[in-house]
């Protein structure tokens, strides 16, 4: 067990310290932000096109980021020969493999939680036509961004630390802090007489996202194991279509079978 733990945490650390994962991590979460702050002249379902868009942005980050986790993680250790010298230990094939898929999801977990504070804070900034942008929030969560590259690259200048995998762990904590100060300790008009509230249904939504990115991310990890990252790209997002659309092909089959 104490070799399956080492697998889980080197793959988790791995896939934490690539710049891809950070560029993910801090694009995801500003342009959940953003998003918020657009005006969108949606008739009063300004809030309503504001959370749908969130939760696409998250979707779409954990999904891309658990393809290029799997791909990192192990088609390039294959192509290089690091899998066969690790499985050569000797460490069972089904540790190595089960081991990187464990970390890959500890790594989408991380990331789907920034994006979901990020969400939680946007729920809250959503605005119709009778409001304007929450700026104090915007400022806060934008800026905790900030504080946590500047943290963590000071934290490699002094200490040297690494700083993705800093500023990864910063910008998670700062996210959070800065999602807890606003809602606390700011208020905003959402319209002509509502106050902004945060949609805390968001929660659960984000979650069954999680679970979807762990199974796409395990779809990925099993092409990654013969395939690149382009046709892994290719089949993962092939599959996800066909989910999309399976639920409008069995609906248009109901008629016929009932007949």
């Amino acid at each position: 067990m104490r070799t399956f733990r080492s697998v889980i945490s080197n793959s988790f650390m791995e896939l934490v310290r690539q710049p891809v994962y950070l560029l993910i991590l801090v694009s995801s979460a500003s342009m959940i932000i953003i998003l918020a702050s657009i005006p969108y002249f949606g008739l009063g379902d300004d809030p309503t096109l504001v959370k749908n868009s969130v939760m696409a942005i998250t979707l779409l980050a954990g999904l891309v980021g658990g393809i290029t986790g799997s791909s990192l993680s192990l088609s390039r250790e294959i192509a290089t020969g690091t899998a066969l010298a690790v499985l050569a230990k000797p460490v069972p094939r089904w540790q190595f493999l089960i081991g990187k898929y464990l970390g890959l999801c500890g790594a989408l977990f991380l990331l789907i939680f920034v994006d979901m504070a990020a969400s939680l804070t946007a729920s809250r900034m959503a605005y119709d036509a009778y409001s304007g942008v929450d700026w104090t929030a915007f400022f806060i969560f934008e800026g905790s961004l900030v504080c946590a590259l500047a943290v963590a690259g000071v934290r490699n200048y002094v200490f040297r630390k690494p700083f993705i995998q800093e500023a990864v762990i910063h910008i998670a904590v700062f996210s959070t802090i800065a999602f807890i100060l606003i809602w606390k300790l700011t208020s905003h008009k959402v319209s002509l007489s509502d106050m902004a509230e945060v949609d805390w249904r968001l929660v659960p939504a984000t979650l069954l996202i999680l679970f979807a990115t762990w199974v796409l991310a395990a779809v990925a990890l099993v092409c990654s194991t013969r395939l690149d990252l382009l046709p892994t790209m290719a089949i993962t997002y092939g599959i996800f279509l066909l989910g999309l659309m399976s639920d409008y092909v069995f609906l248009a089959e109901l008629p016929v079978m009932g007949m």
